[in-house]
Parts: structure tokens; sequence; C-alpha cells
């Protein structure tokens, strides 16, 4: 039987330090992990990332996609390309976004995988 604070292998507080290999802690990493989490966490935010995840976008077109004004999804470009998320290419007056790289596709396929389980 396990006392509150000691792991099923018998380890309490300080005999836990350096065997939380994989745990996400209070510091950078997990505030950083939850901000993540958090922008996975608005319905509009993961539609332009499953459009992005198609084809690289401009603003117009995610805008007439999901069905909001331009200024809403420029909001939300904001807020990914804050979290790192999506980048931009200027090709004269227009931007062109796409997702940062393949760690954030593969958030989004495993989310999808997740949920259709």
């Amino acid at each position: 039987r396990c006392r509150a604070g000691q792991t099923k292998d018998g380890l309490v507080g300080s005999e836990l330090k350096g065997k939380t290999v994989g745990i996400i802690g209070y510091g950078k990493i997990g505030r950083r992990s939850a901000e993540l989490f958090n922008a996975f966490g608005d319905p509009t935010r993961v539609q332009i990332l499953s459009l992005l995840a198609q084809q690289e976008r401009c603003v117009g077109d995610i805008a007439e996609a999901i069905e909001l004004s331009q200024s809403a999804v420029s909001h939300q470009l904001r807020i990914l390309k804050q979290m790192h998320l999506i980048k931009f290419r200027r090709d004269g007056k227009n931007l062109w976004y796409s997702l940062a790289d393949d760690h954030v596709r593969s958030i989004i396929d495993q989310g999808k995988e997740h949920i259709e389980e």
C-alpha cells in the first residue's frame, strides 16, 4: 500500500531526485509546455494549424476556409507565431504562413490519432 508522497517502488521525496526522467517540472520547460498545449486548446487555432498542415496559405485563404474575418485570423496567427508553431514568408504584399516544423505536424497528427481511437 502506498502512503502519500511515496511511489509504488517505495521512493519518497529526496530519493526521487534524479529519478524523474521524462517528467516535466515547474521551471521553464514546464511553463513552455503548458503554453504549447494551451495553444492547442483553442478550436480556431487548431483549425488554422490543420489547414497549414496541408499547405502554406495566406490570411485571406485561411479566413475564407474557416469563415472568420481576416482580423480575427491575423490575431490567431500572431499567437501561433509567438508560440513558434508557425512561420511566414513575404511575397510582395502577401504573407504566406506554414507550420514551423515537422514537430508541429506530428503533434497535430498524434492528437487526431488519439481522438480517433
